[in-house]
């Protein structure tokens, strides 16, 4: 079994990382920031597919990239399930608007 590979990405003026995890060409995104370039740029240069983008967390600092990620690149967007009813009734841009799939992921 070959190792997991994590790639960290910092955000230092706003305390944050995001994380791309890859393993024998596959990988996740876990709580990608708007700037999914710099995602991107990283999946590129290790050739990683994506099969799924996570957000493990509401982000009140920052606007997600969870979603466009997910739609770029085709892979799932994995939120918690409490988000469900939130993202509904406010159709905040910073909350899953699509069909996610929801599960307990954090």
């Amino acid at each position: 079994m070959t190792n997991l590979d994590v790639v960290s990405i910092e955000t230092p003026n706003l305390g944050d990382r995001s994380y791309v995890v890859g393993r024998d060409g596959n990988a996740i995104v876990i709580d990608p920031q708007r700037d999914i370039d710099r995602v991107e740029a990283i999946l590129d240069q290790r050739g990683w597919t994506v099969s799924h983008v996570l957000e493990t967390h509401f982000h009140n600092d920052y606007v997600s990239g969870g979603l466009e990620l997910s739609r770029v690149l085709r892979a799932e967007h994995v939120v918690r399930t409490a988000w469900r009813s939130r993202s509904r009734r406010t159709g905040s841009a910073t909350r899953p608007r699509s069909t996610p799939v929801y599960g307990s992921c954090g």
